[in-house]
């Protein structure tokens, strides 16, 4: 009798190391999958393929841009089609006044834009806002 209850604790705990040890390899595969995917998604976001303001975008488009936003409010994080549905401008309209040279316009950002032709933030911005400021007085 106690040969069979040694015999049955042995095989329980065999049982359980296996269990033990699949939980281990489960976890430790599944960590090495999220690595990856975090990986793949920063290079999907650097190749412009995922963009990450683009929840906003489609957010602002089903609901409109806000009213109170001015020239003076223009960020370099905002995008050129941002721009052109908050201040309804046609999509060309910034890309001809501007010279903008991107297969990505006006998807990209403006900080992203100014950084890849090593221009100046503030001068870019600065000639963005005149820009939109003209086609606002020819509106008019």
């Amino acid at each position: 009798m106690r040969y069979d209850y040694v015999k049955y604790m042995t095989q329980e705990n065999n049982e359980n190391r296996y269990v033990k040890y699949t939980l281990i390899f489960l976890c430790a595969v599944l960590f090495v999958l999220c690595v990856f995917l975090f990986r793949e998604y920063e290079n999907l976001k650097k190749m412009e393929i995922i963009r990450p303001h683009e929840f906003l975008l489609n957010a602002l488009e089903k609901r409109g841009a806000p009213a109170t936003l001015s020239v003076n409010d223009i960020e370099s994080w905002m995008t050129f089609s941002y721009l052109n549905r908050v201040f309804n401008l046609p999509t060309p309209y910034l890309e001809i006044s501007l010279s903008i040279v991107d297969p990505h316009y006006p998807y990209i950002s403006i900080k992203k834009y100014a950084q890849e032709r090593n221009s100046n933030i503030d001068v870019f911005l600065q000639n963005i806002k005149t820009a939109i400021n003209e086609y606002e007085s020819t509106k008019k």
